[in-house]
């Protein structure tokens, strides 16, 4: 195979170092292997014998043609994504969760994008499933067992005990808590020798110790094998190679319970875990072993078999290259769609996936783009089978899949256009491909931009106590009213089953019999909101109801209703803990004539009235004749007999039911149609999640 590590790194230790190693490795089992540098690098104590390609840009003439490609730090995945499919199947290197150089939401933003992720300890693997839904494969650091191994081990005694430990004046490291341990291990009378090593100049110490600066690997591996506890005290690690290393000679580590030494550190059988900070714990364990050195020799030689038992550097890296290799081509692009689970994360991730499909377009990667977008439409699509509201909920990701699949064709097919503005229709050029694909001109558009709120629109009756000259059923051109009543038990039954909160409307609900019991029967976790005029008397029915309930209520000032009878309904609601009530008024022409005298005498009886605009303003409406138009909405409208439409002009007129609520669970929440009606809409019919094209006549 032909792999590249892309390493930004300027320091030969930590996670850098652990890539030349495995470009080591892997060339001498016979891979090309490149390793690509953005940045000046010592190689001062680094052998490299694979080929070394300095890119501080990493453009795609400068980088290698591969089979695979792995970056070594979370910033370099976007580099990584953005590079051409050529360069190979892509993966990022979890070796921490590096937020010293980023915030957690920049190093997640660069998890989910199309790479496959390779974490180094479980703890990263965890992470990843749980904020990204991605799969990470779990492959440790290998050990060099030929270099690191026990070396004339022998136990604690009661005149000797080595602890060993790495310096590093990283403040995460914590070492001024390793010192502690030791000093509070002499305070109690352990005879304790302190061995250190580093890559710093040596630390000033308040108690006697031998420093490594920079050691030679047979001298490291001397003071390992003589170290018969090695102390970690970090307060945040990726995997963490030197107390691996060190049980590889033999040693027993007590380290804190953070990150990838929990895989190593079995507490209790091949070491002990303490919290961080936990100085006094780690002073506790370490005299434990000191005082019984049996116990020491059982965990010793478990700690050097789970640890042999994670792998060579050798194994590791061969298995490394097996994961590159099963990662190509379709399997690769369909483990990329393989979640761990499905929620607000996957969907999160799937719209990183989308964008960086488009980023690919504009910087040419087209052909890489394309397999994105087709993955991201097939599993959409397939976990709509499932889920009959998903495309609802994550539309823009799907549409845009589909209209940059439609752009790429170079025509786009009149499904896949109604597709891709069914769910996505706000974005730049998808109206427009949708009229190209209707061979229509695109005279105009209309979008409210409110957001769908999942609920359902009921009108249980059409019947109403008023006749507003503004009513916008009554504008509806051909309207009928006679719609057959259904029983309230067939109501209940079928909302409870949806599980939506439901919107009561009209019409006068209270004119429908039987509202009161159903309201009762509907479920106590559903929210239920009533659109009344409240012009009844209502105080007995009001009494009736059982469960919370908003109310919002319309004062119609030209129809000159009960002022008294309306004050004492809202006055019966207000008093009703399991009720809360808004009240409005639409400030119509029709209306003013009484609307200033009428409110001034609600407020002075402690009820606030809200002025709403005449929706008679919407365009669609009010017009002489109607015009095609592409009319998409989000929304549930259920007419008195069950019936679902797609605008309150059609529920009105009885036309063109999309389903029943009685015949089963309802369908996705997004519609779309050819409307020929543009003009001749319901005055209410912009409201809601609602956009419009408006095509030419030919």
């Amino acid at each position: 195979m032909r792999i590249n590590f892309l390493n930004c790194g300027y320091r030969n230790c930590g996670g850098c170092l652990q890539l030349v190693k495995c470009a080591n490795i892997l060339t001498d089992l016979g891979h090309e292997v490149f390793l690509t540098y953005t940045a000046s690098f010592s190689f001062d104590l680094t052998e490299v014998r694979a080929k070394r390609v300095y890119s501080p840009h990493l453009r795609p003439d400068e980088v290698p043609d591969a089979d695979a490609v792995m970056c070594s730090t979370w910033y370099m995945a976007r580099r990584v994504a953005d590079l051409p499919a050529s360069k190979g199947a892509k993966f990022a290197y979890l070796q921490d969760f590096e937020n010293w150089s980023g915030t957690s939401e920049d190093i997640l933003s660069c998890w989910r994008l199309p790479v496959h992720l390779v974490a180094v300890a479980n703890y990263l693997r965890d992470a990843a499933a749980q904020h990204t839904s991605k799969r990470a494969a779990v492959l440790p650091y290998g050990i060099d067992f030929e270099r690191f191994h026990p070396e004339g081990k022998t136990p604690p005694s009661p005149q000797r005990l080595v602890l060993g430990g790495l310096y590093n004046s990283m403040a995460r490291k914590r070492f001024d808590d390793l010192v502690a341990v030791a000093l509070g291990l002499r305070e109690q009378g352990v005879p304790v020798e302190l061995r250190l090593f580093g890559a710093e100049p040596g630390p000033v110490l308040p108690l006697p110790a031998v420093y490594l600066r920079q050691p030679k690997p047979e001298d490291l591996r001397a003071m390992m094998s003589a170290c018969h506890v090695w102390l970690a005290m970090s307060e945040q690690e990726g995997l963490h190679i030197p107390p691996m290393e060190a049980m590889a000679c033999g040693a027993v580590p007590v380290v804190t319970e953070i990150g990838g030494m929990r895989d190593y550190c079995l507490d209790g059988r091949t070491g002990f875990q303490v919290p961080v900070g936990g100085v006094a714990e780690a002073v506790a364990r370490v005299r434990e072993l000191w005082g019984d050195p049996a116990r020491w020799e059982r965990m010793s030689a478990a700690a050097l078999d789970h640890i042999r038992a994670m792998g060579s550097e050798r194994e590791n890296a061969a298995r490394l290259a097996e994961l590159f290799q099963a990662r190509q081509g379709a399997a690769g692009l369909e483990r990329l769609f393989d979640f761990t689970s499905w929620n607000q994360n996957t969907w999160k991730t799937l719209a990183a996936y989308g964008d960086q499909a488009a980023r690919l377009d504009s910087l040419g990667a087209s052909d890489l783009a394309a397999e994105l977008d087709a993955g991201l439409a097939r599993t959409l699509e397939a976990r709509a089978k499932e889920d009959r509201n998903l495309l609802g909920r994550q539309g823009r990701t799907y549409g845009l899949a589909v209209h940059r699949q439609n752009r790429r064709s170079g025509a786009s097919e009149r499904s896949r256009a109604e597709t891709a503005f069914l769910h996505a229709p706000r974005e730049d050029g998808v109206l427009d491909a949708l009229a190209g694909a209707w061979d229509r001109p695109l005279a105009g558009r209309y979008d409210n931009p409110a957001a769908f709120d999942g609920w359902l629109r009921v009108y249980p009756t059409l019947r109403c106590t008023l006749h507003c000259g503004y009513c916008v059923n009554d504008a509806v051109q051909g309207a009928r009213k006679d719609a057959p009543a259904v029983d309230w038990q067939r109501w209940a039954e079928a909302l409870n089953r949806e599980g939506r909160h439901v919107v009561f409307t009209g019409g006068e609900p209270f004119l429908y019999k039987g509202f009161v019991s159903l309201l009762n029967a509907m479920q106590r976790h559903l929210m239920l909101r009533v659109y009344s005029n409240l012009s009844l008397d209502l105080g007995q029915t009001l009494a009736g109801i059982q469960r919370e309930a908003d109310f919002y209520v319309s004062w119609h000032a030209s129809e000159e209703p009960d002022r008294q009878i309306f004050l004492a309904n809202c006055r019966a609601i207000l008093d009703n803990p399991l009720f809360s009530l808004t009240v409005h008024a639409i400030d119509t022409p029709e209306n003013q004539a009484r609307l200033e005298r009428d409110l001034a005498f609600f407020r002075d009886h402690g009820v606030r009235v809200d002025l709403d605009q005449d929706q008679r303003g919407f365009a669609g409406s009010g017009q002489p004749a109607g015009r095609l138009a592409a009319c998409r909405r989000r929304l549930y409208l259920i007419g008195p007999d069950g019936c679902r439409y797609q605008c309150v002009s059609r529920l009105m007129r009885r036309d063109q039911p999309q389903e029943n609520i009685f015949d089963g669970p309802l369908g996705p929440d997004s519609c779309l149609s050819a409307c020929p009606d543009y003009g001749n809409c319901a005055p209410c019919d912009g409201l809601g999640e609602t956009s419009i094209g408006i095509l030419e006549t030919l």
